[in-house]
């Protein structure tokens, strides 16, 4: 009460936020008169969302405070927000044996996407120029949608048929998968199977031709 004339009916209002409440006073007598000079106390609390993180702009309320004498007067407050989008991808192979043996044989890799930061992630996209059939399964945690939400791991599932050329370069087999979306920049993994040569020659000779005898005589 700043003012020289004892204030009734004091109504503070503030619909951003939650459990308002009044406590003792920091000037008063904690009854239900605001008197001059008195200054009443109010706590309250407001739990940030997802969407205001995505959002990114300054966390901004205003609380108001009336009463029967005056008109009502405002004043807001602001939280900055400090987004951190993140994203971190990993790729696994898997190959029969352990090792890469033939022409022919299916690499299979499992990939997977994970949000690491506090924001929601769009656009992801998730490349391997290297594999065949790219094919998103259902989330490890997630909903499914198009959204990478914080906290959410996607699942992909490809392969590769190993080439003879592969064998013959007898190096390891190793392919590398990117991650990227609208928020961040693009994250990379890769796998790699090793090669198992075994080179090998068989010959086999045979011998035929006219039989002969020896005549008496």
């Amino acid at each position: 009460n700043t003012g020289n004339q004892t204030l009734t009916n004091v109504v503070v209002t503030d619909p951003f936020v939650s459990n308002l409440t009044r406590i003792t006073d920091q000037i008063g007598d904690n009854d239900a008169l605001l008197e001059v000079g008195e200054i009443w106390a109010f706590t309250a609390s407001h739990v940030v969302t997802q969407a205001e993180i995505d959002a990114g702009v300054n966390i901004v309320n205003t609380a108001t405070a009336d009463s029967d004498q005056t008109g009502p007067v405002t004043d807001d407050a602001s939280i900055p927000v400090v987004q951190a989008p993140a994203l971190n991808i990993t790729k696994d192979a898997t190959v029969p044996g352990g090792t890469a043996e033939a022409a022919g044989e299916v690499i299979s890799y499992t990939i997977t996407v994970a949000n690491t930061g506090n924001q929601t992630l769009t656009g992801v996209v998730v490349t391997d120029p290297f594999v065949s059939n790219i094919t998103r399964i259902a989330d490890q945690v997630g909903d499914n949608d198009s959204l990478l939400e914080v906290g959410e791991i996607w699942v992909i599932t490809a392969n590769h048929v190993v080439t003879q050329a592969e064998i013959d370069a007898g190096v390891n087999i190793v392919n590398l998968a990117t991650a990227d979306s609208d928020q961040t920049p693009p994250d990379s993994d890769d796998s790699s199977i090793p090669v198992a040569q075994a080179p090998a020659l068989h010959i086999t000779k045979d011998a035929t031709g006219p039989r002969r005898t020896a005549d008496a005589g």
